[in-house]
């Protein structure tokens, strides 16, 4: 099997998770379906800017498709993250599930449309027309010029985070970190091998961003300051962030 028949093949398996993750969030037979079908279009849209502009247009419905699915999974996040946290009202909780509930109708009324199926169907069509178009030299090209721009974008964003920086820059720095993440993780075949080397501490430092939003996304919902629990997240987060720093030097 060639390379570019490769990409093809994992596209295909990428399709056939979101689609058996649809299926399995209107189910409700899995609690981790919400999470995978997120997951599995990541994937996703993280090749298809790499395969032309032409797909631009397909690359904004899949990304308008994934904020759709995200208010239902963060208050999913934030109430399993209640239950792990001290003196938290019980009312807070039951507002919060309350409003993850009409969440998730709303969400599981648009994968019940037939918008997704569609999508699906369309992008394979669009998938196959771009990769027949496309040398493995100009994906590669593509796939390090991406990556040495969110390299780059995430050195300077460190540079000018410090501990009283804003919620706001701290998530806005996990975006990028997550984005070069999934870009060496889905498209490392194409990326000199140096850059796999970075992958550990991107996932962690990630993870670590991660934790931190979670308690920062709660507390701007519950108006609660949550003092001691932030303070240990962030400077987790902030060894991943120096631990990082170390790394894409």
């Amino acid at each position: 099997m060639t390379r570019l028949a490769t990409i093809c093949n994992h596209l295909a398996i990428h399709l056939g998770e979101i689609a058996a993750a649809r299926r399995r969030t209107l189910e409700g037979c899995d609690p981790e379906s919400l999470h995978d079908l997120r997951v599995a279009m990541r994937a996703l849209r993280v090749v298809l800017p790499l395969l032309g502009k032409q797909l631009e247009p397909l690359r904004q419905e899949w990304a308008m498709l994934a904020r759709i699915t995200g208010p239902s999974r963060d208050l999913e996040v934030l109430l399993a993250l209640i239950d792990t946290l001290p003196r938290i009202p019980a009312t807070i909780r039951d507002r919060l599930s309350q409003q993850e509930n009409e969440a998730r109708l709303i969400l599981l009324k648009q994968l019940a449309s037939p918008q997704l199926p569609q999508l699906i169907q369309c992008t394979r069509i669009e998938l196959n027309a771009a990769i027949h178009d496309l040398t493995l030299s100009q994906l590669r090209k593509r796939t390090e010029k991406r990556a040495l721009h969110l390299h780059s974008v995430i050195t300077q964003q460190i540079s000018v985070l410090v501990t009283d920086s804003p919620p706001q820059a701290w998530h806005s720095l996990r975006l990028e970190v997550k984005r070069l993440r999934y870009l060496i993780e889905h498209c490392g075949d194409w990326l000199p091998s140096p850059w796999m080397s970075i992958h550990p501490p991107l996932k962690r430092c990630q993870t670590a961003l991660g934790e931190l939003h979670d308690i920062d996304l709660l507390i701007s919902l519950i108006g609660y300051p949550l003092s001691e629990a932030r303070q240990s997240r962030q400077e987790v987060a902030q060894a991943a962030v120096t631990a990082l720093t170390c790394a894409l030097n």
